[in-house]
């Protein structure tokens, strides 16, 4: 049996029998790749004599998208005369041809109904959603309003965004195709890597949101009452501190300033540098009923006024225990604090972005995200994560963050309808993948 017929004998078409196409033995057989823009890939086995139109039926038989349906983009170029053979169009060996069918892009006149349908549905269910039109509201104003007085209007702002959406899927599948057009050129192989590899983020992304949403939620730290000298103290329990760390206003308070030796007076160094004014070489804490013994760090750069690091925690066998929520300490429970009794320090983290692109909470030093791939200004901290100092602040407005991205990239997603802060904030997310940060804003 020949390649030829190895390539067709699928199953019979509804429009076209398998016996109409016929293969010269001659012709000269090569293997072609189909791919559409939901990622489907189609191998083929056709021959340089084969016509267009005898090749679309095979891709009907492993596609099901009918002939008639079929938009054929080979180097970026549509293949319209279905006459021509696939040596004339210029097709070789191991091309990839893109498979755009036409109710990917705008729906035909016949079936306008369905999307209207759609839209319909779509916009009763956010009028049924008071978040989701509040977060409509601020994302986009027009279609919210349109939502509530004039459901011809969203139809038609929803089917204008959904075609966006295709227009921008078509120009990144005509982009693919061009790049791998040539597969000996390097720069277009990096391309295709690095587009490979943004999808997979984008997959993993999606897969964490779906199934993982409370990771992308805040945690509160962990804080338990204590008294200090008699003075009572919320203290947050960190094992990630190497020391206990008091602030000097904490000091004062607990009346114990006086008893700091400056001889132990240095810099920490981390995320930035504090100031360490001295020592307190042992002060009574009581935790719970348990009146212990422990040495201070007296550190300025903290809000925070007492942090109790893993000297001390190890010093009485603590036990961090999350299932009760409580620090275990000798024969002690002593139950971690709510958020609704923390202080201010402790219930609302103030963020800052590092120059690496890292967020970094400004009051305790704790790195809340890493800086981004590829950075060379990783941070490599020695010191613990209570023992940090406030970071830099901020670098730039919101304005300035924009030129990090390309400005085409920002006004195609502004075409969407939503706003430049927004569209950046979305970038900063997908690390500049225009697709990915169409899909997260589409999700609002």
């Amino acid at each position: 049996m020949s390649a030829c017929d190895q390539g067709i004998r699928r199953r019979p078409s509804s429009q076209t029998t398998l016996h109409s196409i016929v293969c010269e033995s001659k012709a000269y057989t090569m293997h072609v790749l189909v791919t559409t823009p939901s990622g489907d890939v189609y191998h083929l086995d056709v021959t340089t004599s084969m016509a267009l139109e005898d090749m679309k039926v095979l891709v009907e038989i492993e596609s099901g998208v009918t002939a008639a349906q079929q938009t054929l983009l080979h180097n970026s170029v549509e293949l319209r005369d279905d006459k021509k053979t696939l040596e004339e169009l210029g097709i070789k060996d191991n091309d990839m041809i893109l498979l755009t069918p036409l109710h990917f892009g705008l729906a035909p006149q016949a079936s306008s109904q369905t999307p209207m349908n759609d839209s319909e549905m779509m916009r009763l269910r956010m009028l049924g959603n008071a978040q989701s039109m509040q977060q409509l509201e601020q994302t986009f104003p027009e279609m919210a309003d349109a939502a509530r007085n004039n459901p011809t209007r969203f139809a038609q702002l929803l089917q204008e965004m959904q075609n966006r959406q295709v227009e921008l899927e078509r120009a990144r599948m005509r982009e693919m195709a061009a790049l791998q057009a040539d597969p000996f050129d390097v720069e277009a192989q990096r391309k295709i890597e690095e587009a490979i590899r943004q999808e997979a983020i984008a997959e993993n992304l999606d897969a964490a949101m779906e199934h993982n949403p409370e990771m992308f939620g805040s945690v509160t730290l962990l804080y338990i009452p204590v008294e200090v000298n008699g003075t009572k103290v919320t203290a947050m329990v960190d094992s990630g501190a190497q020391v206990t760390v008091m602030s000097p206003d904490c000091a004062e308070k607990c009346g114990i300033m006086r008893l700091v030796d400056k001889r132990f007076a240095g810099v920490a160094k981390g995320v930035g540098t504090a100031k360490i004014i001295g020592r307190v070489h042992s002060a009574q804490i009581r935790v719970g009923d348990l009146f212990l013994m422990c040495s201070f760090t007296v550190m300025e750069g903290k809000n925070i006024d007492l942090l109790l690091g893993l000297d001390m925690l190890k010093r009485h066998q603590a036990c961090i225990d999350l299932k009760d929520n409580a620090l275990r300490i000798q024969d002690a429970l002593v139950p971690f604090l709510p958020e609704s009794e923390l202080p201010n320090f402790g219930r609302h983290e103030e963020v800052v972005e590092g120059q690496d692109g890292s967020l970094i909470d400004a009051e305790s030093g704790a790195v809340l995200q890493p800086p981004r791939e590829g950075s060379t200004n990783a941070v490599g901290s020695s010191a613990p994560s209570g023992a940090q100092s406030a970071p830099t602040p901020p670098q730039a407005a919101s304005g300035s963050t924009g030129g990090r991205f390309p400005e085409e990239s920002i006004k195609q997603l502004e075409a969407l309808g939503f706003q430049r802060a927004q569209v950046i904030q979305a970038l900063e997310v997908a690390d500049g993948n225009v697709d990915v940060a169409a899909g997260i804003l589409m999700q609002f």
